[in-house]
C-alpha cells in the first residue's frame, strides 16, 4: 500500500526523496512502530500515517541518509504509532519503548552534520543536546521539531494530531523545563 501511494507522487523530485526514504528507513519504521503497538497490521498503519506526514512536510528531507532526516521519520513513526495506539486502547498514559533514535538508525552514515550543529555550534550544541535529552518525551519531539526542523506550530499540530494551541502551551512548558535544567545564566546565554 505505501509503494503505491508513493507513486502516485506527481512530482519527480518528491517521489525520489520518498522512495530513498522509505528504501532506507522502513525496516526501522516498523521495528519502532511495533515496539509501541505489538501488533504488525496496527504497525504497518502507523508506518502509512507516518508516510503521508513524510509526503507533505517533504521539503524537509532534502537528504535522506542524514541523521536530521533519520530522527525526523523517526519522530513521525513514533508519533503516529502513539496516536493509533491511544485510538485503540482509549487510554491517554502510553509506556514508550522506541525513544532511542541513535540504536533505531545506527546504519545510517554520519558524513552529513548532526542535529546539534543545526541548532548551534560548538560546545553550547553539547549543553543545549545534553539539556534537551533531560526533557520528558513529550517535549523533546516538540522541541526537536521546532527549533532543530524549524517546523511551524500548524504543521507540528497536524504530525502529532493536537491543536495548535497546545503545541504553543508545550513549547513554553518545554522552553520552562530547559531553563531549569540549564540555570538562568546559561538559558539566558543561550537564548540572546
Amino acid at each position: 500500500m505505501i509503494v503505491t501511494f508513493i507513486q502516485t507522487i506527481q512530482d519527480d523530485k518528491k517521489r525520489d526523496v520518498v522512495e530513498e526514504i522509505y528504501d532506507r528507513y522502513y525496516k526501522h519504521m516498523m521495528a519502532c512502530a511495533m515496539s509501541i503497538l505489538k501488533n504488525a497490521h496496527d504497525s504497518q498503519d502507523a508506518v502509512q500515517e507516518a508516510f503521508y506526514h513524510i509526503v507533505s512536510t517533504s521539503e524537509l528531507f532534502e537528504n535522506a541518509s542524514s541523521q536530521a532526516t533519520a530522527a525526523l521519520v523517526h519522530i513521525y513513526v513514533k508519533h503516529a504509532a502513539i496516536n493509533l495506539f491511544r485510538k485503540n486502547t482509549r487510554q491517554s498514559k502510553v509506556v514508550l519503548l522506541c525513544d532511542n533514535v541513535e540504536s533505531i538508525v545506527k546504519d545510517v552514515s554520519a558524513e552529513d552534520s548532526d542535529i546539534e550543529r543545526i541548532m548551534i555550534d560548538g560546545e553550547t550544541a553539547a549543553i543545549v543536546s545534553t539539556a534537551v535529552d533531560k526533557l520528558a518525551p513529550l517535549y523533546r519531539d516538540l522541541v526537536i521539531m521546532k527549533y532543530y526542523y524549524h517546523m511551524r506550530n500548524i504543521d507540528i499540530a497536524q504530525v502529532l494530531k493536537i491543536d495548535s494551541n497546545t503545541v504553543n502551551n508545550r513549547i513554553f512548558r518545554a522552553k520552562q523545563k530547559l531553563k531549569e535544567i540549564l540555570g538562568p545564566e546559561a538559558y539566558e546565554r543561550i537564548t540572546r
